[in-house]
């Protein structure tokens, strides 16, 4: 949690920059699409010991991303 929530700080300066040459929402996809990709490959390796995410919270993951996305973006 400790490393994630550094990550998320160091954050700030490069979606400074990159907000300077996309919109907010490309940003967005782009940093949704590689914790996509990443959580596919922890999925894959972990498969049969421990499960990473439940169905039926997915929707509440999106839900908060996106809300937290633009409340960050906006702000």
């Amino acid at each position: 949690m400790i490393v994630l929530v550094l990550i998320w700080g160091f954050d700030y300066v490069p979606a400074k920059w990159a907000l300077e040459i996309m919109p907010p929402w490309c940003l967005m996809f782009f940093k949704f699409a590689i914790a996509f990709f990443c959580m596919l490959v922890l999925t894959a390796v972990k498969r049969n010991r421990v499960k990473l995410v439940r169905i039926k919270d997915i929707p509440v993951f999106i839900a908060c991303a996106l809300f937290g996305q633009i409340l960050y973006f906006f702000c």
